[in-house]
C-alpha cells in the first residue's frame, strides 16, 4: 500500500479553535508522514457575517467568504493545506422534514463544490475521504473523482449533547451506513455505532508524546497565573465541559485541602464556572484557554493530574486525549472509572469508583514519584502516539482494500470507486 495518497479531511473541528482535537493532531501526522493533507473545517454560516466579535474567524474579507479560500498555517508540513468553504445557509433551527432536507441538499453541494474545487487546484488523482464527526454534512463526497474510501470517524456519542441531538443523531445514522468503514475512538463507540455499518475499527487517540515529555525535561518558567501558589499543585488540563466534568468533585477537592491549590487549564464557560462555585475558591485557579505547546509549562509545576469525569452515558463512549498526555508528563494520575478503555490503563494511574475514594487518593498521587512509576507512565504513553495512529490507520486501508473487507463493502458506493482502486494493491 502506498502511504502518501492523497487525504481529504473534512472535520467538525475547525482549525482556528481553542480546542486541540483528533483531527489536529492526526491530520497533521498524515502530513508528517507523506500524505498530501487536505483539511476542511466546519463551514462558517451566514449570520458570522452580522456578529463582529465572530467575523474575524473568517478568512479575510467578507468578499472571501462567499468562495473557498486557504488559511494561512503556521508549523506544520507542506503537505498539509487548510481550507474555509464558502459560507453556507444555518439551519439547525429547522424542524425535521422537507424543508430542512432541501436546504441540506443547497450546504452539502456547496462542499461538495469545494471539494472539487480542491480536487482540480491540487490534480489530485486519487484520494481517501475522512468525515470527522460532521454528519451534518452527510453527502458531500465527489461526484466527478469519488474517493477510494470513504470514511466515517466517530469520536463522541452525538445523542448526548443537547444541540447535536435535534439533527445530528439521526443524519450520524445515516452517514454511517452511507460510509464504507466507520472508524471510532472507543470500546462503546463501537457498540453504539455497529447498528449502522458493519465495518468499524476502533482506532483510539493518542498523544504528542514529545510535547508532553517536556515537563519533565525541560526548565520552565513559572507561568504568571501560579507565581504565588505555595504548596502542592493539583492538575487538570482541558475543556471544563458541565457534561463531563463533575463541578461538584472539584470544588470538594478544594474544600478538602485547603493547603493545596487546583489549577484547571482550559476553556469554559463563565456563568458556568461561577454558578458551580469554582470562582468562589481562593484555591481553585482557572487559567482559561491555553495552546497545546504552552501545557508542558503548566503540568511541570503541577504534582499530580487528574481526570474528574462523571461516570455517565457520555463519558461512557470516552478514551480521553489527555490520559496519554498525562502519562508522557510522568505525573500521577487519577481518574473516575468511567469507561472501560479507562480501565486498560490501571496499572499505570489511581484509578476510582467514588468522589470519596478520588479525593482520599490525592495525598498518595502526590507522592507517587519514584523513577520507576515515572518511566512505567511514560513507556505506557509511548505506545499512543500519533505516529502509531497513522501506522495502524494505513494498515486498516490496507485491509479495506484486499481480502474479505474489499468485497463486503457496500455495493452501492462500490460502483463509484475510481478506476485506479486496484493500484493500491
Amino acid at each position: 500500500m502506498k502511504r502518501n495518497i492523497d487525504i481529504i479531511y473534512f472535520t467538525l473541528f475547525r482549525w482556528k479553535s481553542e480546542f486541540s482535537s483528533i483531527s489536529h493532531a492526526f491530520g497533521k501526522e498524515l502530513a508528517n508522514q507523506g500524505a498530501r493533507v487536505f483539511y476542511i473545517g466546519h463551514p462558517y454560516t451566514y449570520k458570522y457575517l452580522l456578529s463582529s466579535e465572530k467575523r474575524d474567524l473568517l478568512n479575510g474579507s467578507v468578499a472571501s467568504s462567499f468562495k473557498l479560500s486557504e488559511e494561512k498555517v503556521d508549523g506544520v508540513s507542506p503537505n498539509f493545506h487548510s481550507f474555509i468553504t464558502p459560507l453556507v445557509a444555518p439551519i439547525n433551527w429547522i424542524p425535521p422534514g422537507k424543508l430542512y432536507e432541501f436546504f441540506l441538499k443547497r450546504n452539502e453541494n456547496k462542499i461538495r463544490q469545494a471539494i472539487d474545487e480542491i480536487i482540480d487546484q491540487f490534480d489530485i488523482k486519487e484520494y481517501i475521504l475522512i468525515n470527522c464527526f460532521d454528519p451534518f454534512f452527510p453527502d458531500i463526497a465527489s461526484y466527478k473523482l469519488p474517493p477510494l474510501v470513504n470514511i466515517y470517524q466517530c469520536v463522541d456519542d452525538i445523542s448526548q449533547n443537547a444541540y447535536t441531538l435535534k439533527h445530528g443523531y439521526e443524519l450520524e445514522k445515516r452517514i454511517a451506513r452511507q460510509a464504507e468503514l466507520v472508524l471510532v475512538t472507543s470500546t462503546n463507540l463501537k457498540e453504539v455505532m455497529s447498528p449502522y455499518n458493519t465495518n468499524i475499527e476502533i482506532m483510539h487517540n493518542a498523544a504528542d508524546v514529545d510535547n508532553f515529555t517536556r515537563a519533565m525535561t525541560d526548565t520552565f518558567e513559572r507561568p504568571a497565573e501560579l507565581a504565588d501558589i505555595k504548596g502542592d499543585v493539583i492538575g487538570f488540563t482541558g475543556a471544563l465541559d458541565p457534561v463531563r466534568i463533575n463541578y461538584g468533585l472539584l470544588t470538594a477537592i478544594a474544600d478538602t485541602y485547603p493547603d493545596k491549590t487546583l489549577v484547571l487549564v482550559g476553556p469554559y464557560q463563565k456563568d458556568l464556572v461561577e454558578s458551580a462555585g469554582l470562582t468562589e475558591r481562593k484555591n481553585i485557579i482557572l487559567t482559561g484557554s491555553k495552546h497545546i505547546s504552552m501545557l508542558p509549562q503548566y503540568v511541570h509545576y503541577m504534582d499530580t493530574l487528574i481526570i474528574p469525569f462523571y461516570c455517565n452515558q457520555l463519558t461512557k463512549s470516552i478514551y480521553p486525549l489527555k490520559i496519554n498526555e498525562y502519562l508522557a508528563s510522568g505525573r500521577s494520575v487519577i481518574s473516575t472509572n468511567f469507561s472501560v478503555d479507562i480501565v486498560g490503563f490501571k496499572d499505570v494511574i489511581h484509578l476510582v469508583d467514588c468522589d470519596e475514594s478520588f479525593i482520599a487518593k490525592i495525598p498518595e498521587a502526590i507522592k507517587d514519584n519514584k523513577p520507576q512509576a515515572i518511566a512505567e507512565r511514560i513507556a505506557v504513553a509511548k505506545t499512543n502516539t500519533w505516529a502509531k495512529r497513522v501506522h495502524q490507520f494505513w494498515n486498516i486501508i490496507d485491509e479495506q482494500m484486499n481480502g474479505a473487507k474489499r468485497e463486503n463493502r457496500n455495493p452501492a458506493l462500490q460502483t463509484k470507486k475510481s478506476t485506479k482502486i486496484d493500484e493500491l494493491s
